[in-house]
């Protein structure tokens, strides 16, 4: 599990209990912690404030971006990012995580920690043996070509209600790769989905988290 956190940070510190606590369930039940801050020297002070415990690490140190701070990353036994949660956090996300702490087994399945149920690999899966189903996936090309799911199809968000009326079976159940989007970005584009009158559901491997509490990287 990964903290990235600031001491020039308003809602790390209004969540500097909840970090505490954080750290102390990861010590207790050997989660390995380790928690991200502008400077290890300069952060000092408020690390030992705080409580943390864990491997400190500068920013400059991560071998991933992020967009806000506080940030929690969620990260399994092969060290695939299962969750990301951005901001202050409300208290039901809070309470999950420090559960899942005390069950790190259930890191592998992890989803829903924001409240939002989600569709695993498995879900899928097995969804896909009981009828047909088309994987969405609407970001732009270059982002696809990148990477995207197996037999996910690609259709841009801006093209969307042109392209699907047209290219879609209707008699098919939509699910949306959400792996890549924040709560509020796979909301709106289950929204656009959904207007074309068929049944959509989100798909998440990886849970994506963002609260509008956080600040800026």
């Amino acid at each position: 599990m990964v903290l990235i956190t600031s001491p020039q940070c308003r809602y790390c510190l209004a969540s500097g209990d909840f970090h505490h606590k954080l750290a102390e369930s990861a010590r207790v039940n050997h989660v390995p912690l380790y928690i991200a801050v502008p400077s290890v020297r300069q952060a000092s002070r408020y690390i030992q404030s705080v409580g943390l415990q864990g491997v400190i690490k500068s920013w400059a140190d991560l071998s991933f971006g992020f967009s806000g701070t506080p940030t929690v990353v969620v990260v399994d036994k092969q060290n695939i990012v299962r969750a990301t949660l951005v901001g202050k956090l409300p208290q039901e996300a809070e309470n999950r995580l420090l559960g899942l702490l005390e069950h790190p087994q259930d890191l592998d399945t992890v989803s829903g920690l924001d409240g939002r149920e989600v569709m695993s690999g498995e879900d899928l899966r097995i969804l896909r043996g009981k009828q047909k189903v088309i994987l969405i996936d609407v970001r732009e090309r270059n982002d696809f070509a990148i990477w995207h799911e197996e037999a996910a199809v690609n259709i841009p968000l801006l093209e969307f209600e042109v392209r699907a009326p047209f290219e879609l079976d209707r008699s098919a159940t939509l699910v949306v790769d959400c792996s890549q989007f924040s709560s509020e970005r796979c909301a709106s584009v289950l929204g656009v989905v959904k207007r074309q009158g068929t049944i959509a559901v989100p798909f998440s491997e990886g849970l994506v988290f963002k609260s509008c509490e956080s600040s800026p990287h």
